[in-house]
């Protein structure tokens, strides 16, 4: 008796994990680049001062990306879908914030309504494709994300600790590793949805 192996999957192809690592890394530079510019711009400006809003708002984004995707390998499996959901809205709102206000020479309200649109749609798609390119893609922004949010809170632990207000700095810094780890977590997870597709 002859077995026919025609069109059975064997594993892993090539041409799949080329695609993850492709969009891993398009996600990671393009991530990246709106959350050092974002970041970095935003240590200078005071409390209260006239960009703070938008500082408090990137602020939430980035933990809740970095958060959203690095616990959701210790949550329980109904609570998945939603820190997933969360962490590309997340993402998707700090992508359209940044690109569309920079595609609109820095218009605040053209940044703000593209940052509404980037996270409803990656939300939504974040439903639609839930494994694959789309895992792959929630964590490594949430990746970014989240080593964002530790950056600044590092950054402003320091400025806390060298003013000698020690409890502060050691909150924040004690808060930067806790987002570190997520991180790490969401590495951990996009390299494992990569083996799994």
């Amino acid at each position: 008796m002859k077995t026919n192996f025609e069109r059975v999957p064997t594993g892993i192809t090539f041409k799949r994990v080329a695609v993850l690592v492709v969009v891993a890394v398009i996600l990671t530079v393009l991530m990246g680049s709106a959350v050092a510019r974002t970041v970095f711009s935003s240590l200078g400006e005071p409390v209260g001062g006239r960009k703070w809003s938008y500082i408090v708002a990137l602020l939430v984004s980035l933990s809740v990306a970095g958060a959203g995707s690095g616990l959701k390998t210790f949550m329980p499996r109904r609570f998945r879908t939603v820190a997933n959901t969360l962490s590309a809205t997340a993402s998707g709102a700090l992508l359209g914030f940044f690109y569309g206000g920079l595609a609109a020479g820095k218009n605040p309200a053209f940044a703000v309504a593209a940052a509404v649109i980037g996270g409803i749609l990656i939300g939504a798609g974040s439903l639609r494709f839930r494994t694959g390119v789309g895992a792959v893609a929630v964590a490594v922004a949430g990746a970014v994300g989240g080593y964002g949010f530790a950056f600044w809170l590092w950054a402003v632990a320091l400025a806390f600790l060298s003013g000698e207000k020690l409890i502060e700095g050691f909150f924040l810094s004690g808060l930067s590793l806790v987002y570190i780890g997520l991180t790490v977590s969401s590495l951990l997870l996009a390299v494992k949805e990569i083996k799994r597709f």
